[in-house]
């Protein structure tokens, strides 16, 4: 493990947690009106854009400006195939658009755990991510490095602002399991489409096989922990990880039932 890595997970964690707390007294007033999240919004965008996806654009263009001789992980990150990159465009762009958060209150639990995870699977991937006892600088948190361009701060981001939209929305935690399985089903046609139609092998949400190897990120781990081989893997995999998306979407609906977060009044209430 990367201690240095670790720590950040637990600064990531310990700073959802926090905005957990001081949301009722402090925050709530603010994240009611839809200027706010349209503004939070843009601004991650703008930042995701050209802090990762087009640094990775201009390197599949001229791919001798790669570090990385794997190409196949470029093309992956540029067409969105992982969850994490998805996500990265997808909700905050959604905290644009979508003015009642009908659809961004489905994506949420799947936001904070996508940051989360990879945070911390980030202090077990030392190659895959640069992450080494001398690199965890403010370059690397707030760029990046060649090798994995805004990993840690696209991941922080989805965290907290899954974390904002989860706390400022009320919402039946039952309506938001069914619309994140429909959206898991067309994702993963989506996934296996590009992957399969352009030769993809790698970073692809789990629908092609190199991504449950050992070593793999998350969805190595599976294959690792359960010493199971593919398909089998992606079966316990997608099964395990879809089962703690839902308890996250059941703990924050959950938590309105704290008398501080009992007593607030949402604008934004998909009770209704």
């Amino acid at each position: 493990m990367n201690t240095q890595g670790f720590i950040l997970f637990i600064f990531s964690i310990c700073a959802a947690g926090i905005l957990i707390l001081i949301y009722p007294k402090y925050l709530h007033r603010y994240f009611q009106k839809y200027l706010i999240v349209l503004i939070l919004g843009a601004i991650t965008l703008a930042y995701v854009f050209f802090g990762r996806f087009l640094p990775i654009f201009i390197e599949l263009i001229d791919p001798k400006n790669a570090p990385d001789p794997k190409i196949q992980t470029r093309v992956s990150n540029m067409l969105s195939l992982d969850m994490c990159p998805f996500m990265a465009l997808c909700f905050p762009l959604l905290m644009i658009l979508d003015k009642k958060r009908k659809y961004l209150i489905i994506m949420a639990p799947f936001a904070f755990f996508g940051g989360a995870i990879s945070i911390f699977g980030a202090s077990f991937s030392d190659f895959e991510h640069g992450l080494n006892p001398a690199s965890i600088t403010w370059s690397y948190i707030f760029v990046g490095n060649k090798v994995d361009h805004l990993f840690f701060m696209m991941h922080f981001a989805l965290l907290l602002n899954a974390t904002i939209i989860m706390c400022s929305t009320r919402y039946y935690w039952q309506r938001m399991v069914i619309g994140g399985t429909i959206w898991c089903v067309a994702f993963f046609i989506y996934a296996i489409l590009f992957a399969y139609s352009i030769g993809i092998q790698v970073h692809a949400f789990g629908v092609v096989k190199d991504d449950w190897l050992p070593g793999s990120g998350q969805f190595g781990a599976v294959a690792e922990v359960t010493n199971t081989t593919y398909p089998w893997s992606m079966i316990i995999g997608y099964v395990f990880f879809g089962g703690i998306i839902g308890l996250v979407g059941m703990g924050f609906n959950y938590i309105k039932k704290i008398p501080w977060y009992a007593k607030l009044k949402y604008d934004f209430n998909l009770k209704k």
